[in-house]
């Protein structure tokens, strides 16, 4: 539960000030792995929260979610997949700090 509050409140941090301006925003999400059942609900709960803050400020909010499999070298390649379409927001869940270092 603590993770998935941190992760709500970076969510919140970061897309606030981008919300004020756009009209459409994309948040990119990169999960080290979905082998837990917890991660499916984070990303329910994610993606619900995020579109109903996004329908009261008039904002259209994007998904994209891509998963590791628990190997780093795989979520460098996905995170910078997530830059090269743009995405305006990354979260990423890793399994590894060391190595998700690189991509920030």
């Amino acid at each position: 539960m603590r993770k998935l509050l941190q992760l709500m409140t970076v969510l919140g941090i970061v897309a606030m000030p981008a919300i004020a301006t756009a009209k459409d925003l994309t948040i990119g999400f990169s999960w080290n792995s979905k082998q837990e059942p917890i991660v499916y609900a984070w990303e329910k709960y994610l993606k619900s929260e995020a579109e109903a803050q996004g329908k009261g400020a008039g904002v259209n909010i994007k998904f994209v979610f891509n998963v590791a499999d628990n190997d780093p070298t795989r979520q460098a390649a996905n995170i910078e997949d997530l830059i090269n379409q743009g995405v305006d927001i990354i979260m990423a869940r890793s399994a590894d700090s060391g190595a998700i270092g690189a991509s920030i």
